[in-house]
């Protein structure tokens, strides 16, 4: 999965990305709301990105954050994400993930603290992403029209800002000093650090943790399993040195019991052999 910042000749291509999502979801919107989006995602503060393998499958915005929830003056350490959105045939391919691990790299390359981002609260499949990004929900709320939107944040990694080539530059907006290099990541993410800071420790030690207990349980389990498999062959061993035994007890009494016989047989005939004929 490629993500870069989104160039200005594939700002049709990333709205197409917004509509088809949306449609999707059963929320097509009209000319009006897609103005407003290509005026957002081509204003002079924007940070657009995209996802491409090769052609474009997903698209996120990021801008600069404001205080009071976005309703005061410029934040300069808060980035906000405004949208992250992935074409229907692609979702759940692992898009969203890359793209939003991107913003964060981005984010800390241009000396931001932290990256911010609202969804709805019954979007479950967002609140996944965030939460796999290593953002944690703040407890604030918003209200919209038909829900309650919840806030994420998570506080960037400084080691972050030495992922990023110096040499690829180009001017996403007017903070920006440098160009993210395009990322190749895989379809889980995996080649991009959490987001870490101290907003999110707990939930990445509750990662660990559970990694931790997911192992121990599977090795319990495995030796389980080789004591049961040792237990079956130790009595299967004790079975069959008993059946030996019995066996062979059996074919001694059979031998004694046949020998007695012949013997007492014996004895008959010699005691017939010694009468006389006139006994």
């Amino acid at each position: 999965m490629n993500v870069r910042a989104m160039r200005p000749g594939e700002i049709d291509a990333a709205v197409s990305v917004w509509h088809e999502a949306n449609v999707a979801r059963g929320a097509p919107h009209g000319p009006e709301r897609t103005a407003r989006i290509r005026a957002k995602l081509s204003a002079p503060d924007a940070l657009p990105f995209v996802a491409f393998r090769p052609d474009i499958v997903g698209m996120a915005l990021a801008e600069p954050g404001r205080f009071d929830d976005g309703a005061g003056d410029l934040d300069p350490t808060l980035l906000h994400i405004s949208m992250v959105f992935v074409r229907p045939a692609a979702q759940r391919t692992g898009v969203g993930l890359p793209l939003v691990l991107h913003v964060l790299d981005v984010a800390s390359s241009m000396g931001y603290q932290r990256v911010g981002v609202w969804t709805a609260q019954e979007n479950s499949a967002a609140r996944k992403l965030y939460e796999r990004a290593g953002m944690t929900p703040t407890g604030k709320t918003t209200p919209l029209r038909s829900s309650v939107a919840l806030q994420y944040e998570c506080l960037v990694d400084e080691s972050r800002r030495h992922q990023l080539s110096v040499d690829d530059v180009a001017d996403l907006g007017p903070r920006s000093r440098r160009r993210p290099k395009t990322r190749v990541l895989s379809s889980s993410g995996t080649s991009s650090e959490q987001c870490a800071g101290r907003g999110t420790s707990r939930a990445i030690q509750a990662n660990r943790a559970k990694v931790s207990t997911t192992s121990l349980s599977s090795l319990g389990a495995y030796v389980a399993l080789l004591m049961a498999v040792g237990f079956a062959g130790f009595l299967g061993a004790a079975i069959g040195i008993w059946a030996s035994i019995l066996w062979g007890v059996g074919v001694l009494t059979g031998i004694a019991i046949y020998g007695r016989r012949r013997l007492h047989q014996s004895r008959s005939r010699i005691a017939l052999d010694g009468q006389s004929p006139s006994d």
